[in-house]
């Protein structure tokens, strides 16, 4: 390998939020396809489930995943919480704070990248176009280490330290509204990149800079995978990644400066709705809804609370296995449930199927938490399609994420550098967020040795072998049958796919997505 010794290693993190990598073409997205022709990528890149954003940022900024860094959901109960705490939403900064207050371990159940980088006396500083919340997820006590930042382009106003708020509103606005194609918040998020961060030269660059682009994933949600618009976003944000990639070949590769291009998850097309609380209401359960809960309904008189509409969890006040069972019955037997899980049985934690019967465990999926739902559901998918059916938020043609298609679970990662071997690849190896953070910070020299990621070594040496074992499980009662795939490699597992098998089956149609 290059000798790393010029200058400390230093990491340049760009993300395309919702980019599914078959949507990396030349001509639509010319610097992207380039940047992983000529260097390091994953063919088998994957998210973490639930594949939600609000989960994979804490996976890809801690080196954990769900089960151990504890954010199970983008949304979820907490009946063991008071108040406004009780209901976590990831895209309010206000909830985002008072669960980290409200919780003696925090909301991060683990230390984070930030955390780790600062102990070692070095900076992490990012700009993120997501919503507020999700961005502070990326570096949640920026305010506590110096030289930090974390900064939503949608609200710079909410731009933490304090100093460093003040100085972006100088020359930014306090607030840009999200549209879809996010084009001008975008845009003015790459111009603070030059002027703040780039413009004294890599030398003075932290430690770890993350540049968030909140595209495709915004406009693939409100306007459809396929639309025209969708299309301009993800080349929109190629080129904001260009002006990026032409200052690190010119500037940052030299000085040791690592380029990583990602995606936190991919997208299933919705080709169809359907209502986890009418299945239930019809069966004669009282449920209450997370929306309204926010419209002032009160989760302790209800029999239930159901959060989530397409990947949704349910906290049931009698959670006694008896009545567990029923719910989970009255849920598969309707042909719009793809799969439903429950918490593992603690004296079988490496069992197909969780404390509940007839339910897979969470544990294959490594979701198990104590934060967790007693039932957690996933609307039925086709894993040869990429289509789903979703709740009625999104339109048909929409993409949604959460659940456990090739469509959803595969992400884009490319790295490139002095610390990776010169050879670019195409790597076959499975590989997730987890392992991405554990290679950075070993890097960067701040080692999250207590993190059960790998590194990722194929990039990092010559010669890896890259076999790896495919193995299915599968949990079969009566006519349900509901499977999961696993990739054994390097002493880990990885979730492949999830999906509710043939018989009964309820098959979102059309002609197939070739985009896993």
């Amino acid at each position: 390998m290059t000798d790393k010794n010029i200058s400390p290693c230093k990491f340049l993190l760009v993300g395309f939020d919702g980019l599914r990598p078959c949507d990396i073409t030349t001509d639509v997205m010319p610097n992207l396809a380039r940047f992983r022709d000529e260097n390091h990528t994953w063919e088998n890149y994957l998210a973490s489930f639930p594949t939600e954003t609000y989960v994979n940022h804490p996976v890809i900024f801690s080196g954990f995943r769900p089960n151990a860094h504890g954010l199970i959901a983008n949304s979820f109960f907490c009946p063991d919480l008071k108040g406004k705490a009780q209901l976590f939403c990831g895209w309010d900064t206000d909830s985002v704070t008072a669960q980290d207050k409200a919780r003696p371990e925090g909301l991060y159940a683990v230390p984070d990248m930030a955390e780790l980088l600062a102990q070692k006396g070095k900076t992490m500083r990012v700009l993120c176009a997501n919503s507020a919340g999700s961005t502070r997820l990326q570096n949640m006590h920026a305010d506590r280490y110096p030289g930090h930042l974390n900064a939503c382009i949608h609200a710079l106003e909410q731009a933490i330290p304090v100093e460093e708020r003040n100085r972006l509103l100088v020359s930014s606005p306090a607030k840009m509204p999200l549209t879809f194609p996010d084009f001008a918040a975008q845009s003015e998020m790459l111009e603070i990149l030059f002027r703040d961060e780039l413009n004294k030269g890599a030398h003075s660059l932290a430690d770890m800079t993350v540049f968030w682009i909140g595209e495709p994933d915004h406009s693939s949600h409100e306007i459809g995978l396929k639309s025209e618009l969708t299309e301009r976003a993800r080349t929109h944000a190629d080129k904001l990644f260009g002006r990026i990639y032409d200052w690190w070949i010119k500037e940052g590769r030299n000085q040791n400066v690592q380029l990583v291009t990602m995606s936190d998850h991919g997208h299933g097309e919705i080709a169809g709705h359907v209502d986890f609380a009418a299945i239930l209401r019809k069966a004669g359960r009282m449920v209450v809804t997370d929306q309204e809960i926010l419209e002032g309904a009160d989760a302790n008189q209800a029999e239930m609370v159901l959060v989530g509409d397409y990947t949704a969890g349910l906290w049931v006040k009698d959670a006694n296995v008896e009545n567990l069972t029923q719910i989970a019955q009255i849920l598969t037997s309707d042909p719009g449930v793809g799969l439903v899980f429950s918490q593992p049985n603690e004296q079988y934690r490496d069992a197909v199927a969780g404390r509940v019967p007839g339910t897979l465990s969470e544990a294959l999926v490594f979701s198990e938490n104590e934060r967790g739902p007693d039932l957690r559901i996933v609307g039925r998918g086709d894993n040869s399609t990429g289509r789903i059916l979703s709740g009625g938020h999104y339109g048909l043609g929409s993409g949604n994420h959460g659940g456990l298609t090739p469509a959803e679970l595969h992400a884009h990662l490319t790295c490139a550098g002095l610390a990776f071997t010169p050879t670019a690849r195409r790597h076959k190896a499975p590989a997730g967020h987890d392992d991405l953070a554990k290679t950075m910070l070993t890097l960067m020299g701040a080692e999250a040795d207590h993190s059960p990621a790998r590194l990722l070594d194929e990039a990092l040496k010559d010669d890896v072998d890259e076999s790896y074992g495919v193995f299915t499980l599968r949990l079969s009662q009566g006519e349900l049958s509901m499977t999961i795939e696993h990739a054994h490699y390097a002493g880990r597992r990885y979730v492949l796919s999830g999906e509710r098998e043939k018989t009964g089956r309820c098959r979102p149609a059309t002609q197939p997505v070739k985009c896993h």
